[in-house]
């Protein structure tokens, strides 16, 4: 199967299990949780505990501190979610309402129901792994995932939203 071929199935599947999930995903809404990266179990946190708006988001080494922890807030009675730091009360955002690939990902004050581009759909990939289900975080705005930079597993790599594609660093769990 060519590339392009490839990307539309997995495309397809994932908007397959969107709709499939996005009514009440098990574990979705959630307080006080840390969200984790299969690609390497850290977790994302806002850079350096800050409570400034643009303050970049990242992966580190879990630690349950406030700047980890996040609240997942389903919008209004739609499928869609924010998700706001603990520390600093803000929304996980794609920089400027970017619909680029490696558009970096912030934190930012979160907007009302007609700001896209920090609200999220919460898609349940359809194998669990490790014992844990693991997501999909799909940018309502421009229908990327939230992803690990380059696929670096390392502490302190920035997270940026990418064409989803399935890897590790596309999933996420809390």
């Amino acid at each position: 199967m060519n590339s392009r071929k490839w990307i539309t199935s997995v495309l397809a599947a994932v908007t397959a299990t969107a709709v499939s999930a996005l009514v009440s995903p098990p574990q979705a809404s959630a307080a006080g949780v840390v969200v984790r990266s299969q690609l390497s179990q850290r977790c994302m946190e806002v850079t350096g505990e800050s409570k400034m708006p643009r303050a970049v988001v990242q992966m580190y080494n879990c630690r349950g501190a406030p700047h980890q922890t996040w609240n997942m807030e389903q919008v209004g009675s739609t499928a869609f979610w924010r998700i706001r730091n603990a520390h600093s009360n803000m929304c996980l955002n794609v920089e400027g309402g970017s619909m680029a690939d490696r558009a970096r990902v912030i934190q930012y004050p979160c907007g009302g129901s007609g700001t896209r581009n920090d609200q999220w759909v919460l898609s349940l990939h359809p194998v669990r792994k490790e014992g844990r289900d693991w997501y999909f975080i799909i940018n309502v705005n421009s229908g990327r995932c939230l992803n690990v930079k380059g696929g670096n597993p390392n502490n302190g790599t920035d997270l940026i939203q990418y064409k989803c594609s399935g890897t590790t660093n596309d999933l996420w769990s809390w």
